[in-house]
């Protein structure tokens, strides 16, 4: 069985991606990705998987099926409103009781972009202890949350958003009170506005 080619297709299913879209997106060529997606190249190069999995937030060891990855059941994920995750900072322990320690929510700011357009719609995890490179949500006493990259270089821990005009974007040392509030887990969408709707009761 071709996991990989297996793989890229439910991911592609899953975002209502078409070839086209994804290559636009990632710079891969549509041949390469047809010939993933048919069969017909099973040993793609490392400079092909790599800008495929940073899309969909996947290791390469995942995309290609080394590593079992964990697709959400999104029927069972709450989805909680952005304006309203602040307040959720403040009852960690309400948010925990949600299945799998995981929510939805949609993204309300450009900060992301090009990776993450604002109204993308992300699941993350409470319970996953983030590495260096994945994506956070970030939580302060001061501020508001924020979706950042997250970064630890020599014991210290930094974040920087991706857009190039956001004030955010160099990389910086993350304040003292800053806490990392939930691990990106998986994208449902990168570009897909959705409807006002309150958030799910937990």
């Amino acid at each position: 069985m071709n996991t990989l080619k297996n793989n890229l297709k439910a991911l592609l299913a899953q975002e209502h991606l078409s070839e086209n879209e994804l290559a636009r997106r990632t710079g891969i060529s549509q041949q390469i990705i047809n010939r993933m997606l048919s069969g017909a190249n099973t040993n793609p190069k490392i400079g092909t998987l790599s800008p495929l999995a940073q899309y969909f937030s996947l290791s390469i060891s995942e995309l290609i099926g080394e590593t079992e990855y964990f697709m959400q059941d999104l029927a069972r994920t709450p989805f909680i409103d952005w304006r309203l995750l602040d307040q959720f900072t403040h009852h960690g322990q309400q948010l925990h009781n949600a299945p799998n320690h995981t929510f939805e929510t949609c993204l309300r700011d450009p900060s992301m972009e090009p990776k993450f357009y604002s109204g993308s719609r992300l699941i993350f995890d409470l319970s996953k202890t983030p590495v260096s490179g994945d994506f956070v949500l970030l939580a302060s006493h001061n501020a508001s949350i924020v979706l950042r990259q997250f970064f630890i270089r020599k014991n210290t821990a930094s974040s920087k958003c991706l857009n190039p005009s956001h004030p955010d974007y160099n990389l910086s040392q993350l304040p003292r009170d800053a806490r990392c509030f939930a691990t990106l887990l998986q994208v449902r969408s990168h570009q897909q506005p959705v409807l006002e709707s309150p958030y799910s009761q937990l």
